[in-house]
């Protein structure tokens, strides 16, 4: 039932008697609030969650005959909301979700739950509202949102008592999804949950690609790190200042302190030189609206020097991880031009561009790229790694156009890494090149040798001396060879031959 027409059912609500007083000032409420909704043409979204019964007959008009199902009806707890979910709006997602009076409600006593809206088309900045009430004994719940950023995402709920909430969510730059959850696994009930447009009139700094800029892991012989942020202003009657609040060594820098009132692009960077440490910068701009306000927008900086310390050794049984290969793409010398190795990461999709040579995102409908990540969700694109997928074998296998199981799977490839100054990344990305054979790739469903021995792997600390001491990494004709024990082994780990093989640059 969409919000407006809930003034047609009013009057019948007012005829149960079973209703009590702060049922009908909610109803009240939400009528209130459906008349605002239904007077603003430019509603993104709303949810009034009234299919949900809770438990009795569905398709009759007596709630009488149904009993208390909990939330709307004053009941908060006890043998209540164990209907079925049913939202008005298709592609919700829900785990231990169940259906109350005209409402939903999250959460198990012994599992935590979560409702998460379908990926509403939008960008800019939104205010998000909605209602929710705590389980009885409950009283915490939380939000998470999923392509903008959040103004709060934890609230403290009034006990047997509904709470109207609202969050700002800016930086949106291609749709919008919202989580509701508990991080202490409290249970809450949930209702009319609605976006809407920010107030045109309103004068904002936006920041189209999110409020942080993390350059990452580097190692000590570091490249000077770049990234461009595009700044857009509304409703500004002054210029943009960009002023650094706080800027560990002075390490950061950007390349304007002004930009128009209508924004622009602002490239900042991280210079080279930096002792191993954490380092952390923090960005104010500032303007004037048209009304005489202040307007404020923070932008966070952020990079991390440590020494070159791999998790892998690059070869099959023991890949480079996705932040192994982020590190030896900033630190040019550290892998042999020509030379491939094996990395692992789990598929997020594939790269989304308009042409050969730029980042625009990741998407599901590529078939000459991949996109990796340390962990199946990551969402920071600093933290990702791209993969050519060449025509032949291993682009057959490993596509996500033909291959969607693959997203959200761990996998290996064998493919060359350049971090020269000349060719330092793939589509702007650290990345793996030329993955196109069978012998190129391992899946999760492919079978690695089992006799092949790994002699860079050490399991025990008593080995991490006589490792050192004994393995040797050597360049022969472009291909990493290593020693160990007088026997020598290709980058997979493969024995070769016995015997000494002499060292080459």
């Amino acid at each position: 039932m969409h919000i407006c027409e809930k003034s047609s059912i009013f009057a019948r609500f007012l005829t149960i008697n079973d209703i009590s007083m702060k049922k009908i000032g909610l109803l009240c409420a939400a009528l209130c609030l459906g008349i605002a909704l239904c007077a603003q043409n430019e509603v993104l979204f709303y949810e009034s969650f009234d299919q949900c019964i809770g438990y009795g007959t569905p398709g009759t008009d007596d709630y009488e005959e149904m009993g208390y199902t909990g939330g709307n009806d004053n009941q908060y707890g006890g043998n209540i909301a164990t209907g079925v979910i049913l939202p008005d709006n298709s592609d919700w997602q829900s785990d231990y979700a169940y259906g109350a009076f005209e409402c939903a409600k999250v959460g198990h006593s012994k599992y935590a739950g979560h409702v998460t809206t379908p990926t509403i088309s939008c960008t800019g900045d939104v205010q998000l509202t909605f209602r929710a009430a705590p389980w009885s004994g409950d009283s915490l719940m939380n939000i998470q949102v999923t392509g903008g950023t959040a103004d709060k995402t934890a609230f403290t709920l009034k006990k047997n008592d509904w709470t109207q909430l609202s969050v700002s969510i800016t930086d949106i730059t291609d749709g919008v999804k919202i989580k509701f959850y508990s991080i202490n696994k409290h249970r809450f009930f949930l209702d009319d949950v609605t976006l809407l447009p920010p107030d045109p009139d309103a004068a904002s700094i936006r920041l189209t690609a999110g409020t942080t800029v993390d350059f990452g892991f580097l190692g000590k012989s570091y490249a000077k790190q770049y990234a461009n942020v595009q700044i857009v202003g509304t409703n500004l009657k002054s210029n943009i200042t960009v002023n650094f609040t706080q800027n560990d060594n002075k390490r950061f820098a950007a390349s304007m302190r002004s930009l128009p009132s209508e924004g622009g692009k602002l490239t900042v960077s991280f210079e080279t030189g930096a002792d191993a440490g954490r380092y952390s910068g923090t960005i104010q701009l500032s303007a004037t609206g048209k009304n005489n306000e202040t307007v404020t927008k923070l932008l966070y900086i952020g990079a991390e020097v440590s020494d070159l310390n791999l998790e892998g050794s690059g070869t099959k049984m023991d890949p480079y991880t996705v932040g192994d290969v982020i590190l030896l793409a900033a630190n040019e010398g550290t892998v042999w031009r020509g030379t491939q190795y094996w990395v692992k990461g789990y598929v997020l999709g594939a790269v989304k561009r308009y042409n050969n040579d730029q980042f625009d995102g990741i998407c599901d409908n590529d078939k000459t790229s991949l996109v990796l990540g340390r962990i199946s969700n990551e969402t920071d694109y600093n933290k990702i790694v791209t993969v050519e997928l060449v025509s032949g074998n291993a682009r057959n296998a490993l596509n996500v156009v033909d291959n969607a199981q693959l997203i959200g799977q761990m996998i290996k490839v064998r493919g060359e890494l350049l971090n020269s100054k000349a060719n330092p990344n793939y589509l702007q990305k650290p990345g793996v090149h030329g993955v196109k054979n069978n012998d190129q790739y391992v899946r999760p469903w492919d079978q690695d040798e089992p006799d092949i021995y790994d002699p860079t792997i050490v399991t025990k600390s008593e080995q991490v001396k006589e490792a050192k001491d004994e393995t040797t990494k050597v360049i022969r004709d472009g291909q990493l060879y290593i020693l160990w024990r007088g026997h020598i082994f290709n980058a997979q780990g493969q024995l070769i031959t016995s015997g000494k093989v002499a060292q080459s640059k």
